[in-house]
């Protein structure tokens, strides 16, 4: 029996790129994926003689980026729900990066990532939405330290060449009785050290942790929203909404 040795050899070649191919494609797959959006997220600079406009910046972690909901750039999340809310006099950049904290005592603190550096190029912000302090929950030191660390960064954004307004926004709610860092840090520390923090620094609040308290008025109990948190820390689609709605009427 003669053994063609060429056809077996382009068989195995042929079987080996294909294999290879699918590899790179599965890995550049996960690896967008992992990515977060913010590094894709830059305001373009505005054209000579056309008229500019309103750039806003979401800035945040996980919640805002749009962790667990589908069509997160494009549909889903906060910031895109924000855009779609405020229309095409408006340009909304999703500024959120999954993990982020406030501490810089964390490797994954806000200052450090590619949604923040994105902020100092491109057509920059004139409006920032300062949505942080879930994460430090887990990261906790002091109060001392949350709220300097807090005061530091938004100092830092306020630097931007474009002299942005900026709001800080209350994080929604926690629903799970299993986190027991919201009782014990995230409403008497993280919620008012944000709160002293805009006091301090002169900055309007959107108080999207009330908008998941509202009391029906109809029935006069609280609505429950925990149903649009279905892992009970990152918003679906509709509690998406419902903060891009208390956000688009602070803007307005």
């Amino acid at each position: 029996m003669n053994f063609n040795f060429k056809k077996y050899l382009y068989y195995y070649i042929t079987i080996f790129i294909i294999i290879i191919g699918l590899g790179l494609g599965l890995g550049l797959g996960f690896g967008l994926n992992s990515l977060d959006a913010d590094q894709y997220c830059i305001i373009p600079k505005c054209i000579v003689g056309t008229q500019c406009k309103i750039n806003v910046a979401c800035v945040g972690d996980s919640i805002t980026w749009g962790y667990g909901v589908k069509n997160t750039q494009t549909i889903d999340s906060y910031p895109a729900q924000l855009q779609q809310l405020l229309g095409q006099r408006y340009f909304v950049c999703n500024s959120g990066s999954n993990g982020a904290t406030i501490g810089r005592n964390s490797k994954s603190n806000y200052y450090s990532t590619m949604a923040f550096k994105n902020l100092t190029i491109g057509g920059l912000p004139d409006i920032i939405i300062f949505q942080l302090g879930t994460n430090d929950t887990w990261n906790w030191i002091s109060q001392d330290y949350f709220e300097n660390e807090t005061i530091f960064l938004i100092n830092q954004l306020l630097k931007i060449n474009s002299n942005p307004r900026i709001f800080i926004s209350l994080p929604p709610p926690m629903f799970c009785n299993r986190i027991s860092n919201y009782k014990n840090i995230f409403i008497p520390y993280i919620i008012t050290g944000l709160k002293n923090i805009a006091i301090k620094l002169n900055l309007p609040i959107i108080d999207v942790n009330h908008s998941f308290a509202f009391i029906d008025p109809i029935l006069g109990n609280p609505t429950n929203y925990i149903e649009y948190f279905p892992d009970c820390l990152h918003p679906n689609k509709t509690g998406n909404a419902i903060i891009a709605n208390t956000v688009y009427n602070a803007i307005i």
